[in-house]
């Protein structure tokens, strides 16, 4: 086996010292951008996590949801995993509710589909329905026509109405 000539060895040193400082010089330069910018990412992911409302991100052409917060877990019952998996629709199943949503491909976004907040039910992993108040917005996110959905339960507080209407009525 020839051993390399000498301009080969000096051209494979610089080659390796030029790629070297290039990569410490991106690591530098872009490492505490990357750092920051998943600091605010965790950040925001805390914010939605503290939320008392179940927040749900689905895609707008199937209905698939994407992503949801800590309360819809709880709520549904259901692992992110899972829930990531099933369509709002079996969450939310008054599907007149949803009678706006593109659900179909090359459909036209809306830019809200229901703009003012509607009562409805949640159904959580027992089979038990949750009476909630839903709002959802649409959004065009680069290639993607994304929904967001916002349920707040109201069960309590429907109990504590009829409660003081029985109340009212003795």
């Amino acid at each position: 086996m020839p051993k390399p000539s000498e301009p080969e060895q000096n051209y494979a040193l610089i080659r390796r010292r030029i790629i070297g400082l290039g990569e410490r010089t991106v690591r530098k330069n872009y490492y505490p951008q990357l750092q920051q910018r998943l600091e605010e990412l965790e950040r925001f992911r805390f914010l939605l996590d503290q939320a008392s409302d179940m927040i749900f991100l689905f895609d707008a052409q199937d209905g698939r949801i994407r992503d949801c917060n800590q309360s819809a877990i709880a709520v549904t019952g259901y692992s992110h995993e899972v829930l990531t998996t099933m369509s709002v629709m079996d969450i939310f199943p008054q599907q007149l509710l949803f009678a706006d949503f593109p659900f179909q491909p090359h459909a036209t976004p809306h830019k809200t589909a229901i703009a003012t907040p509607s009562i409805t039910t949640c159904r959580n992993r027992s089979g038990r329905e949750t009476t909630v108040e839903l709002s959802v917005q649409m959004a065009q996110l680069k290639t993607d026509t994304l929904g967001l959905i916002v349920a707040r339960d109201i069960s309590a507080r429907i109990r504590a109405e009829e409660d003081l209407k029985r109340s009212e009525l003795r």
